[in-house]
């Protein structure tokens, strides 16, 4: 083989390796774009009357300068979605308060709120974030 050649050969095993460790890297590093706290019920007595509001806290410390995808979800005997929302929160420690409210449809009874942010931290990857809210419940309305 020609000293060319053994160049190019080389080069590309180079480039390979470098191509691997890339990926590695975007696969394996434990990337934490958002440090949460539990979601706090704000609602007196944690009772929420049906087609009524649901007002929630949460505390958060975001650590990269990215947006996220929130999804939310009442969760019961079974799940209530709501739509997906893009989140453009600012680097650093915030404290929110949301009102949310509630689908008349939901039978009254006991429920927590799950709340999750998807982040696209590189091309080839995506962190979530998931947190449950305390217990509340759904009263009949009146």
């Amino acid at each position: 083989m020609k000293l060319r050649d053994k160049l190019w050969v080389n080069i590309f095993i180079s480039l390979i390796l470098v191509y691997s460790l890339v990926v590695c890297y975007w696969l394996f590093y434990p990337y934490c774009p958002l440090v949460e706290s539990p979601i706090k019920i704000m609602n007196s007595d944690k009772k929420v009357p049906q087609n009524g509001m649901l007002v929630y806290k949460i505390k958060y410390d975001k650590k990269m300068d990215i947006h996220g995808i929130l999804t939310r979800k009442l969760i019961n005997d079974f799940k209530i979605e709501y739509s997906d929302v893009i989140t453009t929160a600012p680097i650093g420690p915030d404290e929110d308060q949301i009102n949310l409210p509630f689908p008349d449809y939901a039978p009254p009874g006991k429920y927590n709120l799950w709340w999750s942010v998807s982040y696209k931290v590189n091309p080839i990857r995506s962190v979530h974030v998931c947190v449950m809210s305390e217990e509340f419940e759904v009263t009949k309305q009146n």
